[in-house]
């Protein structure tokens, strides 16, 4: 988060602290407010600002740390494995590699998959090139091996919804019978 991104925040969420001081220099800020250490506005912001970047930047947090952000919903995930919230992306401008790194839907996913599965006609395709298909929509916080297992979790699942089938080693697409 930038230095003009945490002021606009700080100005939205504590109004009531600005109409006491003015936010003109960032320097400046903690000394404008009186308390203990750590008790007051601007270290708690800048404790969970601290805490955000932390996360993006794939650094394992404290569980403590890490269950405060995810009740309070600035983070996503199990822990250890957790990503900024999407209120947080969208509040930050964030949005696309928000969601790079969660992923398209599992719905969409599922979607993507099978229209290629079509598309391969009465050839079919195997599961490795279903998976290079929809790698960029993958999340991409996941290991290789989590995506291997993620696609062939939603191929199983739309072949027992009988929207595929798997003959061999490749995938077919099921013809619907009007």
């Amino acid at each position: 988060m930038t230095e003009p991104e945490l002021q606009q925040y700080l100005l939205r969420e504590y109004p009531q602290e600005n109409a006491r001081c003015e936010w003109k220099e960032f320097k400046n800020l903690k000394n404008s407010f009186r308390g203990n250490e750590k008790d007051d506005v601007i270290s708690y912001v800048l404790e969970d600002c601290i805490l955000l970047d932390a996360v993006q930047k794939g650094h394992r947090l404290s569980e403590i740390d890490a269950m405060n952000l995810l009740e309070r919903g600035l983070v996503e995930g199990e822990y250890p494995d957790l990503t900024i919230s999407l209120s947080i992306a969208r509040q930050t401008k964030q949005l696309p590699e928000y969601t790079k790194v969660k992923g398209l839907e599992r719905d969409k996913i599922k979607q993507m998959a099978l229209q290629f599965i079509q598309n391969a006609g009465e050839e079919g395709t195997r599961r490795e090139f279903v998976i290079e298909y929809l790698r960029e929509a993958l999340p991409a916080r996941n290991t290789k091996e989590q995506n291997q297992r993620l696609v062939g979790n939603i191929l199983a699942e739309m072949s027992n919804e009988e929207l595929v089938t798997q003959k061999d080693r490749n995938w077919y697409a099921t013809t619907s019978k009007d």
